[in-house]
């Protein structure tokens, strides 16, 4: 055993990024099991965050819903803990589209709405996130057509960046 606790889990980590990138889930998967092996309780919160994001992907990936609402929520207890504001926001958000995925649409508003004292950390990924989530939320819960498409069309003049539009969601607005 070389190195701190602290490095051997990011060594663990940085293994199971590899291995992602590689598009090796499983291994990826045991890297990151084996991190997490080496016990949390003395890691720093950040690396924690970026580990249970990890997981959080590969469990999208593979559509283990369950697994990624798990994986998403601790990267996000451990990014507030890290002072991660962005990371937490972003996390919540991808947590909110797993809670949609798995027909809680509840849970979903809740983890959108969590994001929202946070928007200054936001960057136009965010942003875009955020809105896109919010008018899903928006037509599955029964808003108005017309509060939808005054919230559309807010959204389209504040952030004209079209290329991160998500425009099948503008037109579910537009044909509701």
């Amino acid at each position: 055993n070389h190195g701190s606790k602290e490095e051997r889990f990011l060594c663990n980590y940085y293994h199971a990024r590899i291995y992602e990138n590689c598009g090796n889930n499983e291994s990826a998967l045991f890297s990151a099991a084996n991190a997490e092996s080496l016990g949390t309780s003395d890691i720093d919160p950040y690396s924690l965050t970026l580990l249970y994001a990890l997981k959080g992907r590969i469990y999208h990936q593979a559509w283990r819903i369950h697994d990624a609402i798990k994986a998403y929520s601790l990267a996000c207890e451990n990014a507030l803990k890290a002072e991660k504001y962005r990371h937490f926001a972003f996390y919540s958000l991808l947590l909110a589209e797993e809670y949609r995925y798995n027909d809680d649409l509840t849970k979903s508003i809740e983890c959108v709405q969590h994001t929202e004292k946070y928007l200054p950390y936001f960057t136009l990924s965010e942003f875009h996130l955020y809105h896109r989530l919010m008018l899903l939320n928006m037509l599955e819960s029964g808003t108005s057509p017309q509060e939808c498409l005054k919230y559309a069309e807010s959204y389209l003049k504040n952030y004209p960046q079209y290329n991160k539009i998500h425009w099948l969601v503008i037109a579910q607005v537009y044909l509701k």
